[in-house]
């Protein structure tokens, strides 16, 4: 509202600002990313994926491109020094250098969990589990001494 107010919506008014037009750039970009995540990555995070490599990218390129631009438009806003230094293509390349900053981090330090997290189990990764679970016919039994019935084995599971 109060850019409209100072720049009467005039875009040559808005052009000759690169700082303004940087600021809402980047907020242009934080509401496309913000309809991506609500109709990408909030539904790939509820369901197991069968590319989990690329769903896991996915998912850390909008986190960084969330993260940094949320703080970029909030340093947009106090950065009055480079207002007179930096032209639109200055901002925007600090902030593609910043996104590709954080999609690299985020790439190191969530990508295994995001993948183990997105990885679909193979019946052969189930089966393998099945066979490291205690079995119920190895629980130990108690004898009558103990107070306790032994329990009956019938057809290898246990009965009561």
């Amino acid at each position: 509202c109060l850019c409209a107010i100072d720049t009467q919506m005039n875009w040559d008014i808005i052009q000759t600002r690169p700082k303004l037009l940087a600021k809402l750039t980047v907020v242009g970009i934080l509401v496309v990313n913000g309809i991506l995540l609500h109709f990408l990555a909030f539904p790939a995070l509820q369901r197991k994926s069968a590319t989990p490599v690329r769903t896991a990218l996915m998912l850390c390129g909008m986190g960084a491109l969330s993260s940094v631009s949320w703080l970029y438009a909030s340093f947009l806003g106090i950065a009055k020094a480079l207002a007179t230094h930096f032209q639109w293509l200055d901002f925007m390349f600090l902030y593609a250098l910043l996104v590709v900053l954080a999609f690299t981090g985020a790439i190191l330090l969530t990508g295994p969990q995001l993948m183990a997290y997105l990885r679909p189990r193979s019946k052969r990764a189930l089966d393998k589990a099945a066979r490291n679970k205690p079995s119920e016919d190895l629980v130990p039994r108690r004898r009558e001494s103990d107070g306790l019935i032994a329990p009956k084995r019938t057809g290898g599971a246990l009965a009561g």
